[in-house]
């Protein structure tokens, strides 16, 4: 028996299961992935969590997170949530291994894409750069000028993709450094004021037409990245956050980005994950 279910691999879902374990409970963590560390496999790099003597890269900070499922002897089983219901005294989460009984759950699996513009419909996209398959030299368009949008523009660019980003408005949504390095960046072009008309593909080749203000374009490439927002994953369950961690269900936290219906920053899911860990602890 289980004391909490968590459902998510990534940064909050581990930072809560690693804080219960220390306070002497038994949480099980559910992740429909196959891997662990979640979004975060996708950064580029990693400088401001605390503790870091160096920059890391996404996947390399995911191998942290497994080594910590490793050394404090977490419980981990790779299946797909499909529903969950809870009663006065216990939550069951539906998966398909199965059901997975416990008193209390906390749901950390993130947030989902949000789908392609109508302009794209029938153009292969792709959502998560951890898993483009490519080389050195193609060329590659990323849609969204976010955090994430720059993040991946920066890293993908390093690794010798021929990287444009296209961009709705006269400058980059991102704030603060990750602007600054992709505007000073020599191996990134960014378009501005860019406005989609089409995407199409032909063979391996996908093309997009558009328009900047007195200029038609069509620009052809090898990938497409789509970074244009996300939604909360708990949506698809009916599940809400309410205040903070608490949410519409009695017997069921949120933590991380499944909370913010967005990309956040590492520190912040971690600390959701300990705070549903200390509140939860507090009534068992």
């Amino acid at each position: 028996m289980f004391d909490v279910i968590i459902i998510g691999a990534g940064v909050a879902g581990i930072s809560c299961a690693v804080q219960l374990k220390r306070l002497g409970l038994k949480p099980l963590i559910i992740e429909k992935s196959g891997f662990v560390g979640g979004l975060i496999r996708n950064a580029g790099f990693i400088e401001n969590y605390p503790g870091l003597k160096a920059p890391v890269n996404g996947l390399e900070f995911a191998a942290r997170l497994e080594k910590m499922i490793e050394n404090f002897a977490l419980d981990l089983v790779f299946t797909e949530v499909i529903s969950f219901t809870e009663t006065s005294q216990e939550v069951t989460i539906l998966t398909s291994e199965g059901p997975f009984v416990a008193p209390w759950a906390v749901f950390a699996a993130g947030t989902s894409p949000k789908p392609p513009p109508v302009e794209f419909s029938g153009v292969s996209c792709i959502f998560e750069p951890v898993k483009l398959k490519g080389s050195s030299g193609d060329r590659l368009a990323i849609l969204g000028s976010g955090e994430a949008g720059c993040d991946y523009a920066i890293s993908l660019s390093e690794k010798g993709f021929d990287v444009t980003m296209l961009v709705r408005r006269d400058i980059l949504t991102a704030r603060g450094v990750l602007k600054d390095r992709v505007y000073a960046s020599e191996k990134i072009k960014v378009i501005h004021n860019f406005s989609i008309l089409k995407g199409y593909e032909e063979g391996v080749l996908k093309y997009i037409s558009g328009e900047t203000p007195g200029l038609s374009l069509l620009l052809e490439f090898q990938h497409i990245i789509l970074a244009l927002g996300r939604t909360g994953e708990g949506e698809k369950y009916g599940l809400k956050s309410i205040k903070g961690v608490e949410t519409n269900f009695k017997r069921i936290y949120i933590a991380g980005d499944a909370a913010r219906g967005s990309l956040g920053q590492l520190a912040m899911a971690a600390g959701d994950g300990i705070r549903c860990a200390q509140i939860i602890a507090e009534m068992l």
